[in-house]
């Protein structure tokens, strides 16, 4: 078992990447973030690319956004987020997603 100890929380604005950066970097991080992830199940590994009939307005998971990355060279970057289906699924429970 886990326990967690909150005392303050944020809400920021939906699909804005540089307020997520934001919050990663003045909080230390993580940052519990809600998600549209119908498409994720079968989901392996590399960076995922939400198609554009993927709605940005529904919510139906929680996850944890561990961080992000973007690669040198690279025009853009990706999340790190930890799912809660288990070490089995994605990258060891992760999935990256690339930052729209």
């Amino acid at each position: 078992n886990h326990r967690i100890n909150m005392e303050t929380y944020t809400v920021l604005p939906s699909n804005k990447v540089n307020p997520l950066q934001e919050a990663l970097v003045s909080s230390g991080g993580p940052v519990a973030v809600s998600v549209d992830a119908s498409s994720w199940f079968m989901y392996s590994d590399g960076i995922y690319s939400p198609s554009a009939r993927e709605s940005q307005f529904t919510v139906n998971h929680a996850v944890t956004l561990m961080g992000y990355k973007k690669p040198e060279g690279e025009t853009t970057g990706y999340w790190d987020i930890k799912n809660s289906w288990g070490a089995y699924w994605g990258e060891k429970g992760h999935i990256r997603i690339e930052m729209k």
